[in-house]
């Protein structure tokens, strides 16, 4: 498959001009001619080219003429330039910086043999601004000691604008990266940009204040939106309301500033007029926020729920009580190793304790500035849940359902005194003819209000449904005096403002119910080795290489309570933050590099006296339990899971030139993770890891190959001995066939493909510095692609050239585009829009390289790939951008 693009532009007439990522441009025009002794020979016409200019608000420009010849000499003048901005660079197609006169406002150049694109970057002065599509610079305000630039119009004919935050730093400027944004403080739509100029971008068509605290080090800037200018009127406009949260870092729970209340409820009107769910907010001084739920949907289970959270600025401590749900799935609610993946899922409550600076990989502690924006911000994401449940109504990608034959919405705006109103209706018909197994229709009427700041203050949602019998299918309408079956109601309002003073409207919840006070009997057993008398003595006694923690059921997880209720209050939910914090024996029971946290592990027989505790210093009670261990499962054999590369359990390919990890695991698990790896030819590989280690590693940068090299590596260790045959025997010792490829060859030159298609296609190494502190190099493809006409016959072909920038090292090239000049396909795709790969085949000293261009696609919510150099294979996608099903296409060094 070659230029199979979605939506690809190719050039089938003459005179067509195409404009490429980079604008160049090329046109096509019929240079036969049809003569008689008569006529005159057809002079062609020189080719004209379009110059486009790039450049952020701030300045006006005009050029001497929008189409030129090559070698005519175009003049570009700056007209007009805004208070504070100056101009940074002036770029002709990416690499050639144009000068301009003394004042720089008059910049010449001579056209090239294709389209020119101009990209004017702007500065503009002061110790904290922003440069890109937008500029502004922040003024510093001296009582709060915060840089802020106030109501900066973000407008334009495309969806964003792009930006950076620049900052002032001695004699130079110290450019922000994304992971600079605090998006708990921010509002609105901020991203991430993928380009390599620009770090951030902002949903054009409203109005920013963009702030700068140098007193925070590690997230100093947020951004807050403060007006709607384009009122939505389709469904990309509307989402960007309904999708609260800026998207820097997928974090969903960032809500408008000064939200102080949210109330609402679903009803549930198929069967009957019941609410299925309803939720009341309120947070409060002291950052303090409490939320009552109640969901009907169990009926066995109609309690009220609770969330309550508290963040302590003065003693560094963030509580929560959240008993919103109770399981998930067989995972216990007060199970340590496993609470990590599901704590926003699982009834839970936990004192965590605040720091400064990155939380990431602590269990028990919190970022500062996230326990502030928890406290501040809804349990379980309602406005997720809610926007799931409208989602029918507004969401395009839905017309795209089996059976679906007509799909018609409305989203009408209407501008109030404090902000506006929104009202969206939608139809939708499923018809047999469709392929729909049933006839009807389904009605949505939802009405929405905003403050001005796009922040939604009120919502209201039905969903009407309508038999065959109930609509006309031909008008589109429900049948004269047919009002249909109301399916679902939401109403939902919120409040901003100052929070709530006065003391928490608690009602029946109780703070110290749901937290350990005291530790009753706390005991540890292995139903393997321990027998009913043991238990009941009240003796604690696990197996050898057991790692334990406090469990509060008696289930199948190692290791065992032995009493289900070890600790009061009986309703408390925080006995996961407790665990083993010190051993009296560490030959017996210790901490080994591959625990969890506080979890600990059998390492000897005998026994040690273990104290128990919460994870969070000066928190809860202590208690010392005396632990004996004692052997149960013994070692059979080891194998390997993937981590680098994938593997069998004991046979894993690998290539010379690079270093290789894999988990190595023991059977039965409980059995000791004891072992030694020795290599059969340390010459190819080396075993690098230490013994007894959770992690293997495989070292073959020392190996010299020319062809595939099998080397064993055994596993020494005391395995299992067993009775067969009235002989003791052991298990053998595993083995592991690890096979080791060749590595890639340099490839530095030229390397060519060849077949019908490809009548010049080649792609070419240099040694040229592309980054000097990455190490990368520069490379080039050039496509020579020849299409197809109607008839099967050769049209015109085109010239497309791929700049890469790539990388050799162990054996491997890794590469990506930066940029790019295309002839044969549409101008609008970016080369953060491609996927490109290379292998190398050691039997054949061939490389491999497969390009291919992605989008996504609103209309099916999906991305889909199309292939310039190689295939998609026969399923013809590329799953989670993994390679697996794509086919290269083969380069031979050219000669």
């Amino acid at each position: 498959m070659k230029k199979n693009l979605k939506r690809l532009v190719l050039i089938a007439a003459s005179a067509l001009l195409i404009t490429g990522c980079n604008n160049s441009s090329t046109t096509s025009s019929d240079t036969t001619s049809d003569t008689t002794t008569n006529s005159s020979p057809v002079t062609p016409q020189p080719e004209k080219y379009k110059i486009s200019v790039t450049v952020s608000s701030g300045i006006t420009y005009k050029l001497s003429t929008e189409y030129a010849e090559a070698g005519e000499e175009v003049t570009l003048t700056i007209t007009s330039v805004g208070e504070g901005i100056s101009i940074k660079s002036v770029v002709l197609n990416g690499n050639q910086e144009l000068v301009g006169n003394d004042d720089k406002t008059i910049y010449k150049f001579t056209m090239p043999d294709q389209s020119a694109r101009i990209v004017i970057s702007l500065s503009i002065s002061g110790d904290v601004v922003i440069e890109g599509d937008i500029v502004a610079s922040l003024t510093l305000d001296p009582v709060t000691g915060i840089y802020c630039a106030k109501n900066v119009k973000a407008e334009g004919s495309k969806a964003y604008s792009k930006f950076n935050y620049v900052i002032a730093s001695g004699s130079g400027k110290t450019t922000l990266d994304c992971v600079d944004l605090d998006e708990t403080r921010s509002f609105g739509n901020v991203e991430i940009c993928h380009e390599k100029e620009y770090a951030l971008q902002v949903a054009n068509g409203y109005t920013y204040d963009f702030y700068y605290n140098p007193n925070v080090i590690e997230t100093p800037c947020y951004i807050q939106r403060v007006k709607v200018d384009v009122l939505p009127t389709d469904v990309s406009s509307l989402s960007n309301l309904l999708i609260v949260s800026p998207s820097v870092r997928s974090e969903y729970s960032v809500y408008p500033t000064g939200l102080v209340g949210m109330h609402y409820r679903v009803s549930d009107k198929t069967t009957n007029d019941v609410i299925t769910k309803e939720m009341d907010y309120k947070l409060y001084e002291d950052n303090k926020s409490f939320a009552t739920i109640v969901d009907t949907f169990d009926p066995d289970n109609v309690d009220p729920m609770y969330v309550y959270k508290h963040y302590d600025k003065e003693n560094n401590l963030y509580t929560v009580v959240d008993t919103y749900q109770k399981f998930e799935g067989n995972k216990l609610s007060n199970d340590d190793r496993y609470r990590l993946n599901y704590n926003d899922n699982a009834a839970h409550s936990a004192h965590l304790e605040t720091i400064d600076g990155d939380d990431y990989g602590y269990r028990f502690k919190i970022n500062s500035r996230y326990a502030e924006r928890n406290v501040k911000t809804f349990a379980h994401m309602p406005n997720y849940f809610l926007e799931r449940d409208i989602m029918y109504s507004y969401r395009v990608g839905y017309s795209t359902d089996s059976g679906l034959s007509m799909y018609d919405i409305s989203i009408v705006p209407t501008e109030t005194e404090n902000g506006f109103n929104v009202a969206l209706n939608t139809t939708q018909e499923y018809s047999t003819t469709a392929g729909s197994s049933v006839n009807k229709a389904i009605k949505y009427t939802v009405s929405m209000s905003f403050l001005s700041t796009g922040a939604m203050t009120s919502l209201n949602y039905k969903q009407t449904t309508f038999t065959d019998a109930e609509w006309d299918f031909k008008a589109h309408t429900p049948k004269t005096g047919v009002k249909g079956t109301i399916v679902k109601t939401i109403v939902a309002s919120y409040t901003y403002g100052n929070p709530h003073t006065g003391d928490i409207e608690f009602g029946d919840f109780n703070l110290d119910d749901y937290f350990v006070s005291e530790f009753n009997n706390l005991q540890f057993f292995d139903p393997k080795i321990q027998n009913e008398e043991a238990k009941q003595a009240g003796k604690s006694m696990i197996g050898l290489s057991k790692d334990f923690y406090i469990l509060d059921n008696e289930g199948e997880f190692s290791p065992f309570v032995v009493n289900k209720n070890c600790y009061s209050p009986s309703t408390a939910l925080d006995l996961w933050q407790y665990g083993p914090e010190t051993s009296s024996d560490t030959s017996v029971i210790a901490k080994e590099p591959n625990d969890l946290y506080y979890q600990m592990s059998a390492v000897n027989i005998g026994t040690s006296n273990v104290t128990f505790s919460s994870h969070v210093e000066g928190v809860g009670p202590k208690v010392i339990i005396p632990i004996e261990v004692v052997a149960t499962s013994q070692l059979r054999s080891f194998y390997l899971t993937a981590i680098d590369t994938e593997c069998l359990a004991t046979e894993a390919t690998i290539t010379a030139g690079g270093i290789y990890q894999f988990n190595m695991n023991q059977s039965p698990k409980d059995a000791p993770l004891k072992y030694k790896a020795v290599s059969g030819d340390e010459s190819v590989v080396k075993v690098v890891s230490a013994e007894n280690a959770p992690i293997i590693k495989f070292d073959t940068t020392m190996a010299n190959i020319t062809t595939n090299t099998d080397v064993k590596v055994t596993i020494e260790a005391e395995y299992e001995t067993y009775e067969y045959d009235g002989q003791i025997k052991s298990y053998s010792p595993t083995v592991f066939t690890i096979h080791v490829l060749p590595a890639a060859v340099d490839p530095v030159g030229k390397w060519v493909a060849s077949g019908e298609g490809y009548p010049d296609t080649y792609v070419l190494f240099t040694d040229e510095v592309y980054n000097a502190e990455t190490g990368t190099k520069k490379g080039i493809i050039h496509d020579n692609y020849v299409p197809k006409d109607s008839n099967g016959n050769s049209a015109e072909s085109f010239i497309d050239e791929f700049y890469f920038e790539y990388i050799f090292s162990n054996g491997t090239v890794k590469a990506k585009l930066y940029n790019l000049s295309i002839t044969s396909m549409d101008s609008s795709y970016l080369p953060s829009e491609f996927i490109l790969d290379f292998t190398y085949v050691p039997s054949s000293d061939m490389y491999g390289v497969f390009l291919a261009y992605y989008e996504y696609d609103p209309d099916y919510e999906d991305y889909w790939y199309s292939c310039i150099l190689g295939d998609l294979g026969s399923d013809g996608y590329l799953e989670g951008n993994s390679m697996e099903s794509a086919r290269y296409l083969g380069l031979t060094r050219a000669s």
